[in-house]
């Protein structure tokens, strides 16, 4: 039996994935494939380098000193021309490239112990990229490349972003490369947690645009073309992922554990990552010993999805 673990994007919420990976592997959980969309894909890499205890450990070290500056740095002039239309970003990805090359255990995708697919968006023909070779750093950029915020990726003369676009949890090319147990880490659930983390105004705009349900539910329909535009897509997205978990979760074992709720948190709120990692290892080491697999009926309640659509 083969086991794959998939590592959904959600920005600075990925540090719950930090907490839930070190409760799977103190508990026996081992992956033979690891997939990852955006942040995910980031902690995804980490864990196919290093698939451990003492592998976690380093993660939930990185995810406890990161500081939104180390990775995304607000520039005047680049935020400035990116809002002008003068630029296809608003925060240039040099900074996160440097963070990546220092912290990332390997070079090339295919180093990895355990195979290793990094998830990106072609972004002219609308197709989903799965790398799995070449690059870490170059796969990681492109697989973070959230559109309109961080600039595209030439890889392979095609130009990538978000993975969080077309395939934030592919079940369904998983579960075709051989799979029959996949557990997918979230970035948020549906139990109780406070953050204490402010909600900045760039904060607040970046989880508008990202949280569409949340927005519409509370605040009706965003203003403005682009702002339609961006939840659109992400409800394109939310459907595509739903559609993923009833197709498959009939056909192979699908497990999800349950996460804190961060639907009052900045996506941005790095400052949030230890208490998130702590309540998310918590709540996985409790649910482990009666884990059992969703099936479609799990699937269909409004909120089963939360962390992974969002």
């Amino acid at each position: 039996m083969a086991t794959a673990w998939i590592l959904p994007g959600g920005a600075s919420f990925g540090a719950i994935q930090a907490g839930v990976a070190t409760a799977l592997l103190e508990q026996g959980v081992m992956p033979d494939l690891v997939v990852g969309a955006s942040i995910g894909a980031i902690n995804a890499a980490l864990v196919a380098a290093d698939p451990t205890q003492a592998g976690a450990a380093e993660m939930c070290r990185l995810w406890t000193s990161i500081k939104r500056q180390d990775v995304l740095p607000l520039r005047a002039g680049p935020l400035l021309r990116g809002l002008l239309g003068r630029s296809n970003h608003l925060i240039p990805n040099d900074r996160l490239g440097c963070w990546l090359r220092d912290n990332m255990p390997v070079e090339l995708i295919e180093d990895t112990p355990v195979r290793l697919a990094v998830t990106a968006s072609d972004l002219v023909s609308a197709e989903p990229v799965y790398l799995q070779r070449g690059d870490l750093v170059g796969a990681l950029l492109a697989s973070t490349a959230i559109p309109g915020m961080l600039p595209p990726v030439r890889i392979g003369g095609r130009w990538l972003v978000d993975g969080w676009v077309l395939a934030n949890a592919p079940l369904g090319w998983v579960a075709r490369a051989g799979v029959d147990t996949i557990y997918v880490l979230p970035c948020g659930g549906t139990r109780s947690y406070h953050g204490t983390a402010p909600m900045t105004m760039l904060a607040r705009l970046v989880t508008d645009a990202s949280s569409r349900a949340r927005v519409l539910a509370e605040h009706g329909l965003p203003r403005g073309g682009a702002a339609i535009n961006q939840e659109l897509v992400a409800a394109l997205v939310a459907r595509t992922i739903r559609q993923e978990f009833l197709a498959w979760t009939p056909r192979v074992d699908v497990y999800l554990p349950p996460a804190p709720n961060v639907r009052r948190l900045s996506m941005m709120a790095f400052a949030e990552a230890p208490r998130l990692m702590d309540a998310a290892y918590q709540l996985a080491n409790r649910w482990l010993p009666d884990a059992r697999p969703l099936t479609p009926y799990d699937v269909v309640e409004p909120h089963a999805l939360s962390g992974v659509n969002d």
